[in-house]
């Protein structure tokens, strides 16, 4: 991911889940990767699996991370009329 090898990424993410489905670290790069690459519909998939799993009350910091990037996508931001024009 740091290489910005999204799809790269998103693929070995997903060859791990595969084989751990329920691999915190895989979930949050998968969602990170698919939505690097304007991917939102994947992204909200893996993010909402990552919560599914996360312990109740978790402060980790994937886990407000998916929390914020998930009400980001579902409910984005308005913009003012001001902003168009």
């Amino acid at each position: 991911m740091e290489q910005q090898r999204y799809e790269e990424a998103l693929a070995a993410y997903d060859t791990s889940i595969d084989l751990a489905p329920f691999r915190f670290l895989s979930l949050d790069g998968a969602a990170r990767a698919a939505r690097a690459l304007g991917d939102t519909t994947l992204a909200r998939t893996y993010y909402r699996q990552l919560l599914d799993i996360a312990a109740p009350g978790s402060k980790r910091v994937a886990v407000g991370e998916a929390r914020a990037t998930l009400e980001l996508i579902v409910c984005p931001p308005r913009r003012s009329p001001i902003e168009g024009a």
